[in-house]
């Protein structure tokens, strides 16, 4: 499949957010719920990605794990019970507190995968396979933003130069 299609997927998951956010009751329940769609969401995430760039083990996935983990780990482990009782945050704050914070979490790791599909561009016309930019590539983006840079000085002293001479 296209990149499209798992960006498609994604606004989609996106969308299910949004509607449980607006239907569900500020109660265990519904922060059940949520962690429940950030865990369909992570191997949502990983799914596509290993689709897009053949390869489930990269840098990326690496982080976008880190981030489910530091950002929503807590109410990942609540689905099954696992939250230490000393460092439950329903505890410390209502599930009224906590819901939102999960939304805009959910939210938020679900548009920074969007924009890391977009980051993959396609390899060849014909092929549905998909890589990162090439070393050549890069060198040659460096290269123009540097120019951009030596530009705007020479720019800026030519100015300059009119200007008091």
């Amino acid at each position: 499949m296209r990149t499209s299609s798992y960006i498609f997927g994604s606004l989609m998951l996106a969308a299910c957010i949004v509607a449980f956010n607006s239907y569900l009751p500020f109660s265990d329940y519904g922060m059940k719920v949520f962690g429940v769609l950030g865990l369909i969401q992570l191997a949502y995430s990983i799914y596509s990605w290993k689709q897009i760039t053949g390869s489930a083990i990269t840098p990326y996935v690496i982080f976008l794990i880190s981030a489910y983990t530091f950002t929503f780990g807590q109410s990942l482990l609540f689905v099954f019970g696992k939250v230490s009782p000393e460092r439950d945050l329903t505890d410390m704050f209502s599930p009224a507190s906590i819901m939102p914070a999960q939304y805009l979490t959910l939210l938020f790791l679900n548009f920074f995968h969007i924009g890391g599909m977009f980051s993959c561009k396609n390899s060849s016309s014909d092929s549905y396979t998909y890589e990162m930019m090439s070393p050549y590539e890069e060198q040659n983006m460096e290269n123009q933003i540097f120019g951009i840079k030596k530009n705007r000085y020479n720019i800026l002293g030519n100015i300059y130069n009119t200007i008091y001479h």
